[in-house]
């Protein structure tokens, strides 16, 4: 029956120009009760519930790790897959806004906090995970500023990768 289900959509990015593309969930209520109860019961506040983290990790399953970088207007999350499964994840409260709004120099104090960030999250997920993580996977609405993925592009030892950048090399394209 509908009532025993929570059902939710987001608008996201058309494949082409005039169409509409959404992503949808649907899941049991008291299902999800009982996921967030065991969250909470382990000391931990949900503030916030995605589908993407745990359904990105498919497009990986073929890799024994995988960084991936989802950025959004105002904040960027990463994710670690081992064979698919997210086992480290960090969050940042900054986007590709705040270097819209500096033009994406890559003088401006803007793009050299984020490159900072992003550094210390790979050495982070580095020293915990005793891998020497390179290639990060971007995906988000970054994709949608050609511009701001060129300056991320240019930050020494990290090697940005896009799903226009894998498709037809033999990776998996997003």
């Amino acid at each position: 029956p509908p009532e025993e289900y929570i059902f939710d959509h987001i608008k996201g990015i058309p494949r082409e120009p005039g169409s509409h593309f959404y992503w949808a969930a649907m899941a049991r209520k008291d299902v999800l009760a009982q996921k967030i109860k065991q969250i909470e019961d382990a000391g931990l506040q949900v503030v916030g519930i995605t589908s993407d983290i745990s359904t990105l990790g498919n497009y990986f399953l073929r890799e024994e790790a995988t960084l991936v970088m989802d950025m959004g207007k105002t904040h960027t999350l990463f994710a670690l897959y081992f064979q698919g499964v997210p086992v480290l994840l960090r969050g940042i409260p900054m986007g590709f806004s705040a270097l819209i709004q500096e033009k994406g120099d890559l003088e401006d104090r803007h793009f050299k906090k984020l490159a900072g960030e992003i550094k210390r999250t790979i050495h982070s997920f580095n020293e915990r995970s005793r891998l020497n993580l390179v290639k990060v996977h971007v995906v988000g609405n970054i994709l949608l500023h050609q511009e701001v993925l060129d300056s991320l592009k240019k930050i020494p030892d990290v090697d940005f990768q896009a799903p226009q950048d894998s498709i037809g090399n033999g990776e998996n394209g997003l």
